[in-house]
């Protein structure tokens, strides 16, 4: 019987864990001697250990050596093949059946068997994150090889391969290669008419951090011979386990045993290019972050809706779900969120529900990436921008102040912002991050060698990496869930309370509010995104929906909400709305609005109103004389209190100013002020004053007068 290892195309690497072995004493078989006598067959007979090979090499004549980014061995071509290739494959996302971090991989063969040989090394800490059951299958491993169990308690799995398996034959040896410990065993694959014996192996180093696993074809010429009474012997062999009986099977198995002996696994430094992190694994989806940094993700799929650079959010009919991850992390109201849209089909054109503002967008994005755009980073306007490809797509990354930055304590939060498209041009990528920063945007962009730069940059250089891990596969996205209402449901709501602005509330001109009411679907039909909120009479007002209505169903409450700009002419408004369904037939109550807009907070012309609380650290509150700086220091106006006043309010130029008080009399360089500290409390050390802005004929609200615990000297002396 002539035996021999062969080779196909076919890869597997990424095909993990669903092979199981059987336990070990299920089986019956004979283990190969520490040495095997030339061409003579072995006894017979069962045995329920695992037995320590250590068969040393037959041949005199060196045999080639396959060594790639720190991972080698040495090996015999009539076993292995030539070797192929050998390649660093990066992550690979879940839209492939199974996904896999970061890996090096050398191929052997070129023949036509149905597998082909392989050999493959895995960092441990990122395979151990990225798949859910890696942990149990490595801590058996470790337990395997550690005590060298004679009876496993559990089973230990392996690569799939697919409709092929029908039974498994067992040689298992326990085999210490140069820097690790591993396993090896043989099982049989039945494929149409042919059938193959596997040679499979599993180690990990010494130091923990690799995961190494072989899987090498053993064929016999007999199997897939014409000769038909040839073959079924050779098949019964198998079956009956005569084969391990066989010398030429039995030296097959011992030079692959030393193969995996010769093993050594240093990978260079580098690999695996990013630290131990999480991953996001979801159908066609993969990305990588630090849950310490960012929180810890979570994944839905939502209807597919567009804000507009005005701010209206708009539901796109007829465009599957968006893939949104949401991440823990929160700064001040800033969410850290990444959202995955679709924008074409398989017709590369856009849904026809795509606008247009959109629509130029990505176009922008696109022709940008094509043409000879500049990678690094810009200083200019827009923030710190630049363009960042990801595994499957590009995009611009831009970070900017918050729109609502807020100091506290040490830092100002900044907001990381992404958007891309993928490289077929069917998801819109869309990424924001808040950033705690040590100073503003344009202090850490122009102070480089300070430790600010170095935190801002430490920042961005995560959050870039996070996006150049994103993997998004070609059908991430494709189906959509808004339910689809029977043709004759009934359609009806019912008003439950007001959740904000309740009748008769006065409203500063020119001030924009959210008006929000809590309804209830008291139809038969599920309400949708693809609902509307229509103006259906009043006052005229400026008016926006604030968001697309939830997927309501019958019998349940949703919160409904239009966002209101107060009018610049001082009257009381009344405004009422009502649903209307995806067709814009209205039904229903309608939804009332009443509110006042006041008249100018003073009638003297170019003047506004100031007003505020005080407070004082001592019990009672002294008279104080309250300062109004201009902050480019050509006007001061002051405002004497008296003894027990907790608010204040008074008339200023329209201007821009600082606002600070001291005990009247008192002649002191100590004061209080309106400060950082002043919004967020004690534990705020941050009493720079912050500029307040009076506009003419309106009231500049809530500029209280309460952090006295500023050091001396803060504040200007009077």
């Amino acid at each position: 019987m002539k035996v021999r290892s062969t080779t196909a195309t076919r890869t597997i690497g990424h095909l993990l864990l669903l092979f199981v072995i059987l336990i070990l004493t299920s089986c019956n078989y004979s283990p190969l001697p520490e040495d095997l006598p030339a061409r003579t067959p072995t006894a017979t007979g069962a045995a329920t250990d695992i037995q320590q090979q250590t068969e040393a090499a037959e041949s005199s004549t060196p045999l080639p050596t396959a060594a790639f980014q720190g991972v080698s061995l040495t090996f015999d071509a009539r076993d292995f093949g030539d070797l192929e290739e050998s390649v660093r494959q990066s992550a690979t996302a879940a839209g492939a059946r199974s996904e896999q971090p970061e890996h090096i991989k050398l191929t052997f063969g070129g023949s036509d068997y149905i597998e082909e040989p392989e050999i493959l090394v895995y960092p441990i800490a990122q395979y151990m994150a990225m798949k859910d059951d890696a942990a149990s299958h490595i801590g058996l491993l470790k337990k395997m090889l550690q005590e060298r169990l004679v009876q496993p308690s559990s089973v230990l799995s392996l690569y799939p391969l697919a409709h092929e398996v029908d039974s498994f034959l067992f040689t298992p040896s326990y085999v210490d290669f140069e820097n690790g410990k591993g396993i090896s065993f043989v099982s049989q694959i039945d494929h149409d008419s042919a059938q193959q014996l596997l040679y499979s192996f599993q180690g990990i180093t010494d130091d923990g951090k690799y995961y190494v696993t072989a899987i090498l074809p053993v064929v016999l010429d007999e199997l897939a011979a014409e000769d038909d009474e040839n073959k079924n012997e050779v098949v019964a062999q198998v079956a009956n386990r005569q084969i391990f009986l066989d010398p030429d099977f039995g030296f097959v198995l011992k030079s692959l045993n030393n193969s995996m002996r010769s093993i050594e696994i240093h990978p260079q430094e580098g690999f695996p290019s990013s630290s131990p992190a999480a991953y996001v694994t979801y159908p066609g989806i993969l990305l990588s972050y630090d849950p310490e940094i960012s929180g810890q993700a979570a994944v839905d799929m939502v209807p597919p809706i567009y804000t507009s650079s005005e701010g209206t959010s708009v539901f796109l009919a007829g465009v599957p779900d968006a893939v949104q991850v949401s991440f823990g992390l929160e700064e001040h109201g800033q969410k850290a969120m990444l959202l995955i849209q679709p924008l074409r089909g398989a017709t590369k054109q856009f849904f026809p529900s795509i606008p247009a503002e959109q629509q130029q967008q990505i176009q922008a994005i696109e022709d940008r990436f094509a043409g000879d755009g500049d990678l690094l980073d810009e200083q200019n306007g827009n923030g710190f921008e630049r363009l960042i490809p990801f595994q499957s797509g590009f995009g611009l990354r831009r970070v900017k102040e918050a729109s609502l930055a807020v100091i506290e304590d040490q830092g100002q939060v900044l907001t990381y912002q992404f958007q891309g498209v993928t490289d077929n041009g069917r998801y819109y990528i869309s990424f924001e991050h808040p950033i705690l920063s040590v100073g503003s945007l344009e202090e850490n962009l122009l102070d480089a060698d300070t430790g600010k730069s170095a935190h801002f940059l430490r920042a961005v250089s995560y959050l870039d990496q996070v996006i150049q891990s994103l993997i998004v596969a070609p059908d991430a996205s494709t189906n959509s869930s808004m339910p689809v209402n029977p043709a004759d449901c009934l359609l009806d709501a019912q008003f439950v309370k007001d959740v904000t602005v309740p009748d008769h509330t006065i409203i500063e001109r020119g001030e924009t509010f959210t008006k929000t009411w809590l309804v209830r679907n008291s139809g038969k039909c599920t309400w949708t995104p693809a609902y509307q909120l229509k103006l259906d009479g009043g006052n005229p007002v400026s008016w926006t929906q604030s968001s697309p209505i939830a997927i309501t169903a019958a019998g349940d409450e949703t919160e409904i909400s239009v966002d209101i700009v107060s009018p610049e002419i001082a009257g009381i408004y009344q405004a009422w709305w009502q649903l209307t369904d995806e067709m814009g037939e209205p039904f229903g109550p309608v939804y009332n609005l009443l509110f006042e807009a006041p008249p100018p907070a003073t009638d003297t012309p170019g003047y506004g109103v100031i007003e505020g609380e005080l407070d004082y650290p001592a019990s009672g509150m002294p008279a104080l004389t309250i300062y109004f700086l201009s902050t480019d220091g050509s006007q001061r106006f002051a405002l004497e209190t008296e003894e027990g006043w907790t608010h204040y309010a008074n008339e200023l130029p329209a201007g821009d100013y600082y606002v600070f008080a001291r005990v009247s009399g008192d002649r002191s360089d100590s004061g209080g002020g309106y400060t950082a500290a002043a919004i967020c409390g004690l534990t705020c050390e941050d009493h720079t004053l912050i500029e307040v802005v009076i506009e003419e004929g309106k009231s500049t609200r809530d500029i209280n007068i309460l952090d006295w615990y500023a050091p001396a000297g803060t504040f200007p002396l009077p």
